[in-house]
């Protein structure tokens, strides 16, 4: 049962049910960034096929939001030179102006991608079935 619905900085307040507050119906998470204030993140948007660059302010809103790139996908990493990776099917590899710069191919659709490994530079590539591991 919804108890109210609000416009609230252009999205819909759709009250709360049995399972909490919910925003909207159409929003949906494939992932999770991890920053300090002060750090600058990615976000997929597959409403809008674009990945935007935000800044981590007080509190953990995100401000100075801007089109990175002209596509969405199911995760973004960001590898320590500033290149910026964007698993969509494949993994595309964007510099840190925006600019695509090549495509890294994988046998399955990538869900997850991130850095580490002992120095941070092994690009790890979660699909349903597999996990890949490389260093680009």
């Amino acid at each position: 049962m919804l108890f109210g619905r609000a416009a609230i900085n252009g999205h819909y307040n759709l009250g709360r049910d049995h399972q909490g507050w919910r925003w909207s119906d159409a929003l949906d998470s494939h992932g999770f960034v991890t920053a300090e204030p002060g750090e600058r993140v990615f976000i997929a948007n597959s409403s809008e096929n674009r990945t935007y660059r935000g800044l981590i302010g007080e509190g953990g809103r995100v401000t100075d939001l801007t089109v990175f790139a002209e596509r969405d996908g199911e995760s973004v990493a960001r590898q320590a030179t500033g290149n910026v990776y964007i698993a969509y099917g494949q993994v595309f590899v964007h510099a840190p102006d925006g600019t695509l710069t090549r495509r890294i191919d994988v046998p399955e659709r990538p869900l997850q991608s991130l850095f580490g490994g002992a120095d941070g530079r092994t690009l790890f590539i979660l699909t349903h079935h597999s996990l890949y591991a490389l260093v680009p």
